[in-house]
């Protein structure tokens, strides 16, 4: 006898519950996909934020230097343009004092021509009362001063020796030397 071994039958599975399953799978790893992407982006998004802070920061101290060094550079220009004035005033002054020193040095000059000259008119008058001096030595340092004044009333003197004639001639030489020493 055989006996035979009943077959039984296998029902088939639907097949619908596992494409289900599948995509419940794929859907379930979409969202824990988006999950991690938008944390990641918060994280990117909170990172940011606070480098455009600091940047903020950074901008205003910056904008802050900026405004300061223009006060500056405006002060330094002012301070600059009254420099200039100065100098061209400084110039200006030094000018006119350049031309008061050449003034003065032509007047000092002037003056010491004057002064030698009296000193020599001094020479003729200190002559006439030293007994070493002789006529002749007299009468050449009144022509060696090339004054025609002077010379004709020392002549005239000389040819009259009257004493208005040597008031005269005398008068004239210490004249000459006042006007001299003004």
């Amino acid at each position: 006898m055989e006996t035979e071994t009943p077959v039984t039958e296998v029902k088939p599975t639907p097949k619908k519950s596992s494409g289900l399953s599948v995509l419940l799978i794929v859907l379930l790893f979409a969202v824990v996909g988006l999950g991690i992407w938008g944390f990641v982006m918060s994280s990117n998004l909170k990172t940011t934020q606070a480098a455009e802070v600091d940047l903020q920061k950074k901008f205003d101290s910056l904008t802050s230097e900026t405004n300061t060094l223009s006060a500056d550079l405006e002060q330094a220009g002012a301070d600059l343009e009254k420099a200039k004035a100065a100098l061209e005033k400084a110039k200006k002054d030094l000018s006119t004092a350049q031309a008061d020193l050449a003034k003065s040095q032509e007047t000092v000059v002037a003056d010491k021509a004057d002064i030698e000259k009296a000193i020599k008119y001094l020479d003729v008058a200190v002559g006439l009362f030293v007994e070493s001096d002789n006529i002749d030595e007299t009468r050449a340092r009144i022509r060696s001063l090339n004054d025609s004044a002077l010379t004709e009333k020392f002549e005239t003197y000389y040819s009259s020796r009257s004493n208005p004639d040597f008031s005269g001639w005398l008068g004239h030489l210490f004249q000459t030397i006042a006007d001299l020493l003004k």
